[in-house]
């Protein structure tokens, strides 16, 4: 399924990028995370991001792009002397980003948008002997609030930076934890990826 709907995105972006003013191609890249509200801190948890994006130029620092992409989130607790307990979480989405962006300088833009995620797959990890199916469950979707920066490197590779917040929470908590006054769980994400325009 993962990857039939990978290939199907990146088949659309090359044929899009033909038209007039729209321009595509693949993403790669990886991810540092957290999930706000399970009591652990720190962008320990790595995952990758595959995928494909349309970019449409609206004025001469205007464009929106729309991207879909597998993107790995989750969260991690490595044990140590004074503090024995493990826990690891994977969580697997396809996610849609719609993103509008400013063209600071020659090779600067900033952007902002939505990105709207279907969850494919949640493990769980809490004592270091293997991942077994989440419980409590978490929701099926998430949607979430980014901003980044891109950096173009040549005319066709990009370079993006991008933090993104879950805008509801993602699990209803489990041991009273909260953010910001917010009872649940919510992910907690810095991404780095390489653009190709085709």
């Amino acid at each position: 399924m993962k990857n039939a709907i990978l290939t199907f995105s990146l088949i659309i972006c090359y044929f899009i990028s033909f038209g007039q003013n729209f321009h595509g191609g693949p993403i790669i890249g990886f991810t540092a995370t957290q999930v706000d509200g399970d009591t652990y801190s720190g962008y320990n948890k790595a995952g990758v991001i595959i995928g494909g994006f349309v970019n449409k130029k609206l004025s001469d620092v205007w464009s929106s792009q729309l991207e879909i992409k597998y993107i790995q989130k989750g969260s991690k607790k490595k044990s140590k002397n004074n503090d024995p307990k493990y826990y690891k979480l994977k969580l697997d989405y396809y996610e849609v980003p719609i993103i509008m962006q400013y063209l600071y300088k020659d090779k600067i833009t900033f952007e902002t948008g939505l990105a709207v995620a279907y969850l494919a797959k949640a493990k769980e990890d809490n004592d270091g002997y293997g991942l077994i199916d989440a419980n409590p469950p978490f929701n099926k979707f998430e949607v979430s609030a980014l901003a980044g920066a891109n950096y173009k490197i040549t005319q066709r590779l990009i370079f993006n930076l991008r933090a993104s917040y879950s805008m509801h929470q993602i699990r209803n908590h489990t041991l009273r934890s909260t953010m910001w006054l917010r009872y649940g769980q919510f992910n907690n994400v810095i991404s780095f990826s390489i653009y190709y325009w085709l």
